[in-house]
């Protein structure tokens, strides 16, 4: 059918998406506590007057935090599940607003990130007059009352500061037009994900206390980074259509096409093998993990547990499915959407 100009109309652009879906070497498990604790935790948040507009909560709820949170710490009983349901539904919407460009530049972000570890060091005597340290010092105050290792407690904040730090360098690259390359984008979003906070977040969760021993084993770093890896480029890849239109560069996909000449399509089929291979060269590396005793062996593997959830959880909240496939196996048709410029509501940083 032809359109009144005398031409036919511009027909909608498709790019096929793997679904991660079958054969997904990290079994489901959802922790049985996920309702009504997830709805509980959303709900105190949406009472906080976090979300500006309620346009912005019902996109907050539509994500399904919860439900990630209970794929990711399955295990975790059911008062530190609550703890991690808070701690998640104050991690992502901060994420969001960095993402925007919502958090002022320059000095009112080193300002709120500096609000955030003083909060983390001393939330029991730390007093804020902002929200951001409010939330902070309200479920920190509670994990570290429940109870952590002191280094539970140490990485936690460590990795803290790790993320507000490279949140604030990938702003300053943004601004400034830094072109990145794979390996340095995928540096730079093993501390801008967030993952090492949650994995660390998991170790209070399941009461864990290993010994840095552990944590110092090159095996065991290039377990998260394959971890990292795999969460940060599946979730690239189902971003891929809105950031596109916005004209965000920072993404795996937009990354792959300029330093590998590709076409979109082939592209995300670069991301996807690039998925496949972090993830058998996880399991490789677990297969090779050494023994340090029955004892923290037995934790090291619910450690393990913690870092496969976070994966498992990625898979199944990107796509609908149940695990991981041959990219060839299934594919979902992605219509790409149209080109516009990015709009941005500033919101005070804390």
């Amino acid at each position: 059918m032809s359109s009144l100009s005398g031409r036919s109309p511009a027909k909608p652009r498709f790019n096929k998406k793997p679904d991660f879906s079958s054969g997904c070497p990290f079994p489901l498990s959802v922790n049985p506590h996920y309702q009504p604790t997830a709805a509980e935790s959303e709900e105190w948040l949406a009472k906080a007057g976090v979300y500006p507009d309620e346009d912005h909560k019902r996109a907050f709820w539509a994500c399904n935090f919860g439900l990630v949170t209970a794929m990711s710490y399955a295990l975790a009983d059911a008062k530190r599940f609550h703890i991690l349901c808070d701690f998640i539904n104050r991690l992502f919407p901060s994420d969001d607003l960095t993402d925007e460009g919502n958090l002022p530049k320059d000095d009112g972000t080193i300002r709120a990130n500096q609000i955030v570890l003083d909060a983390l060091i001393d939330p029991l005597c730390y007093q804020s007059k902002f929200r951001i340290g409010e939330f902070i010092q309200d479920f920190w105050g509670q994990a570290l009352s429940m109870g952590c290792s002191e280094g539970t407690r140490r990485r936690f904040i460590d990795s803290t500061e790790l993320y507000l730090s490279a949140v604030l360098e990938e702003g300053e690259k943004r601004r400034n037009g830094v072109v990145l390359s794979l390996d340095e984008y995928l540096a730079l979003r093993r501390d801008t994900d967030g993952f090492k906070m949650c994995f660390a977040m998991g170790e209070f969760g399941l009461t864990l206390n290993l010994p840095d021993v552990v944590f110092n084993d090159e095996l065991l770093k290039t377990l998260q980074d394959c971890a990292n890896d795999v969460a940060v480029v599946s979730r690239d890849m189902d971003s891929w259509q809105v950031e596109q239109a916005q004209g965000d560069k920072y993404n795996i996909i937009a990354i792959a096409k300029q330093e590998k000449n590709l076409t979109t399509q082939n592209a995300v089929a670069f991301a996807a093998r690039l998925v496949l291979q972090r993830v058998m060269q996880y399991e490789d590396c677990r297969a090779k993990f050494p023994s340090y005793g029955p004892a923290v062996d037995q934790e090291i593997r619910s450690y393990i547990g913690i870092v496969e959830g976070w994966m498992r959880s990625s898979f199944r909240w990107s796509f609908v499915g149940e695990g991981l496939s041959e990219v060839k196996a299934t594919t979902l048709d992605v219509k790409l959407l149209p080109f516009r410029s990015r709009i941005v509501n500033p919101v005070p940083a804390a």
